[in-house]
């Protein structure tokens, strides 16, 4: 998978059909995504819960000019069950995973990507209750 800005290309899957598209002067992609402006902030948000365990939403709403509160309200209220565990802390300012729940942040940031509530209401993904 290639990552250049909010775009992203995937090659095929079998390592022959990329050869057959290199060898012929083709590019070996097979498919790609552009991202929208609500998918780079959720792109934003995810990575920096993931990569640094904390998340400010003042650098959220002055990259991408929104109301954190109110344009995460949903998020924010799956994190109940992860706050009750002590795997997160919220404060009016910023959203932490603690130590503890570290080995959790991809089950906490996954709650703010919206294709994958989106095609999963049902659930199918890690839960916490």
């Amino acid at each position: 998978i290639s990552k250049i800005g909010p775009h992203y290309a995937c090659n095929p899957r079998e390592l022959e059909d990329w050869y057959d598209a290199v060898r012929n002067g083709r590019l070996a992609t097979n498919r790609g995504y552009t991202l929208n402006a609500d998918d780079e902030m959720r792109r934003y948000v995810i990575m920096t819960i993931m990569c640094n365990f904390e998340l400010k939403k003042a650098d959220v709403e002055a990259r991408f000019g929104v109301n954190f509160d109110e344009t995460f309200a949903y998020e924010l209220g799956k994190m109940k069950p992860y706050v009750k565990h002590e795997l997160v802390e919220l404060y009016p300012d910023r959203l932490v995973v603690s130590p503890k729940g570290k080995i959790f942040v991809r089950a906490v940031a996954m709650h703010f990507d919206r294709y994958l509530r989106e095609s999963d209401r049902a659930g199918g993904y890690s839960r916490i209750a």
